[in-house]
């Protein structure tokens, strides 16, 4: 049997992610 995941996310825009997925410096208009 062959299963199919679909994962995403909502948005692309959190302050979380600086630092971790995106460099510090980067402007929020230019993330995902």
């Amino acid at each position: 049997m062959l299963v199919k995941f679909w994962i995403g996310t909502s948005g692309f825009q959190y302050a979380e992610w600086k630092g971790k997925f995106y460099p510090e410096d980067l402007p929020a208009a230019k993330m995902l």
